[in-house]
């Protein structure tokens, strides 16, 4: 229920997110250049929740 209002973000490569993934969650991967990008079409009040294999990826 709470992810009904929210978006969920799996910054991984897409060969990781193939591997497996949370359901309903969006592959941004972030080591494209088009990532930050991405976020700039999200309403600001939009609850966003981000992430990845290991919590140490950085951009």
């Amino acid at each position: 229920m709470i992810l009904k209002n929210a978006l969920l973000v799996d910054v991984r490569t897409s060969e990781e997110y193939g591997l497996g993934h949370l359901e309903n969650s969006k592959n941004v991967n972030v080591l494209n250049d088009s990532f930050v990008s991405y976020f700039d079409s999200i309403p600001k009040t939009k609850t966003i929740y981000v992430y990845c294999k290991s919590g140490g990826r950085k951009r």
